[in-house]
């Protein structure tokens, strides 16, 4: 008879080898290739073992196995209980609490630790450099909805003599079709909107590009995106998401989104530090690591940190 345990593995192995990879797709994503091709030598290994397990020797002939070897077990209650609790009070909190993990780990590398995932929700951490002739630069890692007490918290914290350096990409020759806020993802949510709590003291200087800057595909998503925001999923909608983009798409969003943005205003900063003292900026989350490093980079040092809960969990699930 045929032992159940390789029908199994074998039905197991795709869902069981993708979760396996999370961790080397977080880490090592630019070897995306690389371990698609070990994960099919491994799997094709792994067959060729099962083969050799069913039919006792390394045999390709026709059938793989006779059917009159397919004795299967009577049906037992028992047996099937202990399969049911094993799933549903092992193996499922067992997925979950992994992916929660892996998501994590995801949130914290990508962000350089200025983003992360903890029991009480989606901390943001504030890091504080000084350089040696004392000027100091305070990085704010920033969602665009959050609780309302974590944009005044911050709007608190800010000395009313430093120079707020301020994110948001303007539209001057009006290239963008579809303008809209967040309050639809806010509402959902339960939280508030950036713009609306978001209050700083100091003074406030722009530092962000015009979106005469950015290439025609960009702009192109950005007004699918924010059609799709404004209006949910309808068939509208829906068709634009089937239009195929181009291959090259990604490279010119993380140059158009992150790169030319941060250049931009590092050049800002550089501009404004020898006559300021204090300089903040409350940049998105995903612009916070390369800035760092320039700062690093420049005689910077992290000199303390401080850790803000942007969205607790308990808002996500609370009755609206």
């Amino acid at each position: 008879m045929i032992p159940k345990r390789w029908f199994i593995s074998l039905a197991l192995f795709i869902p069981a080898t993708n979760l396996m990879i999370l961790p080397l797709l977080i880490y090592y994503f630019d070897q995306l290739p690389l371990i698609a091709w070990i994960l099919a030598v491994f799997q094709l290994a792994f067959g060729l073992f099962i083969l050799n397990r069913v039919k006792g020797k390394m045999n390709f002939s026709w059938p793989f196995f006779v059917a009159s070897r397919l004795r299967p077990k009577p049906f037992s209650w028992l047996g099937f209980t202990g399969f049911l609790c094993i799933n549903l009070f092992v193996l499922v909190p067992f997925v979950v609490m992994y992916l929660v993990s892996c998501a994590s780990v995801a949130v914290s590398h990508f962000t350089d630790g200025f983003v992360s995932l903890r029991p009480e929700g989606l901390v943001m951490q504030v890091r504080n450099y000084v350089r040696d002739d004392g000027k100091k630069v305070q990085l704010a890692p920033m969602s665009h909805v959050g609780e309302a007490t974590f944009y005044q918290s911050l709007n608190q914290s800010f000395p009313d003599h430093a120079v707020v350096l301020m994110e948001g990409v303007t539209d001057q020759g009006n290239l963008l079709q579809s303008k809209t806020g967040y309050s639809r993802m806010a509402k959902s949510l339960g939280v508030s909107e950036q713009q609306h709590e978001f209050k700083p003291k100091g003074e406030l200087v722009a530092a962000d590009v015009d979106i005469r800057m950015f290439n025609q595909e960009t702009l192109d998503l950005i007004d699918k995106a924010m059609l799709i925001h404004s209006k949910g999923m309808t068939a509208e909608t829906l068709s634009s998401i089937l239009k195929p983009t181009p291959e090259h798409l990604e490279k010119l969003l993380w140059e158009d989104l992150l790169t030319k943005r941060n250049a931009h205003l590092l050049e800002v900063l550089h501009a404004r530090l020898p006559q300021s003292q204090i300089i903040i900026v409350p940049w998105g989350a995903l612009h916070m690591p390369e800035i760092s490093e320039k700062l690093l980079g420049s005689g910077f040092r992290v000199e303390s940190t401080e850790d803000h809960v942007a969205i607790r969990f308990s808002s996500l699930f609370a009755p609206r």
